[in-house]
């Protein structure tokens, strides 16, 4: 009996080591939505060309379908614009107007996943981003930052975008070019 009992444990222990060693935690097929105090929306852009402003939305939400077959899976998200953040309360307020992002009248962006390619720990999302009623196809990049292993997954996703497309064309001092980049990590609904 205690032969048998030590050989339960040596069989449970050693299936515990093959599980692990093959990334149970990794994302499954299933739903999905952000963690909000995990996941981050940034962006970043070029003023009067020696200097970076750096900046982030507070609001915004996402859901995420994986499917087995990775490159069907599906993504929404919405970000509200008056939660942008520039650490600048003068700034910020001037971001929220008209000249801007027009935040009473174009309360939320919105991207849509259209198509996904290659895999979990390298993508590209293909999908329409729309800013101020202006949509646009845009490719965002990501990857897994998760060591193996990991109880959760994380996710650095990034794109820059033309700020000109979306009519945010004020400020001639102001880079065209604006980097968004989304730190993220869902779970499971």
């Amino acid at each position: 009996m205690r032969n048998l009992i030590l050989k339960m444990n040596l069989y449970i222990l050693f299936s515990i080591i093959i599980l692990v060693s093959f990334n149970v935690f990794s994302l499954q097929p299933g739903k999905y939505q952000l963690d909000q105090k995990e996941s981050k929306v940034e962006f970043s852009v070029q003023n009067f060309v020696f200097m970076t402003v750096n900046g982030q939305f507070d609001k915004f939400q996402g859901k995420l379908q994986i499917t087995k077959k990775f490159t069907d899976s599906k993504v929404e998200a919405t970000v509200e614009t008056k939660s942008i953040n520039t650490d600048n309360s003068s700034r910020d307020k001037h971001l929220r107007s008209g000249d801007f992002f027009e935040v009473e009248k174009y309360p939320k962006m919105i991207f849509i996943g259209k198509s996904f390619t290659g895999d979990l720990n390298s993508f590209k999302i293909i999908g329409d981003l729309t800013i101020k009623g202006i949509t646009k196809s845009i490719v965002f990049e990501g990857k897994s930052m998760s060591p193996k292993n990991a109880d959760k997954e994380l996710f650095n996703i990034d794109t820059k975008v033309n700020r000109n497309d979306f009519n945010l064309s004020h400020g001639s001092f102001i880079g065209e070019t604006v980097t968004i980049k989304l730190n993220l990590m869902p779970v499971k609904n």
